[in-house]
């Protein structure tokens, strides 16, 4: 039985380290002066609300850690989950654990992220904006495990690269900023 959809259960954006440390911290990352969740109608503004929770937690020294990962015999899997106050004191998150870390912050800021689970992964979504008069929303996705890897700026597609460092700089602003070369974009 596919019990995956508890992992939602450990996205808790009252958490003391979400409301108290965190949140306040993240006008600080100079992506975002406000977190001002959809009221912008951007989803530039959303990416970079985003953004500025990805480097804070990078800074943090949050990394990739594959201790309790998905694991399975015949027919019975597991995977262990950190809490929040587990991760956040070890500086360790599994794709599990860095993507409820995620999302607790992305609720706390008004966002609304989404946990994506496959038989041996999870990663993060959030929506860009409201629904569409289709009833559809806009997203984009989130590789956690990528959360504190060096990644080579080199062998990251240009055009997804340019994007993010658009983004980064805020609107209006097509020269180079501070963030260009930031190994954060990459990730």
């Amino acid at each position: 039985v596919d019990q995956s959809w508890m992992f939602g259960a450990y996205v808790n954006e009252r958490h003391p380290a979400i409301v108290d440390e965190i949140v306040p911290a993240l006008t600080q990352q100079g992506f975002v002066r406000d977190l001002t969740g959809y009221q912008a109608g951007s989803d530039d503004e959303v990416h970079r609300q985003v953004l500025s929770a990805w480097k804070l937690l990078r800074e943090r020294g949050i990394r990739y850690s594959s201790v309790g990962t998905l694991r399975g015999t015949g027919h019975v899997g597991w995977q262990h989950v950190r809490t929040i106050e587990q991760s956040l004191a070890a500086s360790q998150a599994n794709c599990v654990d860095g993507s409820v870390l995620l999302a607790s912050i992305l609720v706390a800021i008004g966002l609304d992220p989404f946990l994506v689970t496959t038989p041996t992964h999870c990663y993060l979504g959030f929506f860009l904006g409201a629904a569409k008069p289709d009833g559809t929303r806009d997203f984009s996705l989130l590789e956690t495990t990528l959360l504190g890897a060096d990644v080579d700026l080199a062998k990251v597609p240009a055009e997804p690269l340019a994007d993010f460092r658009r983004i980064a700089r805020g609107a209006g602003s097509e020269d180079s900023g501070p963030h260009d070369e930031d190994p954060l974009i990459a990730s």
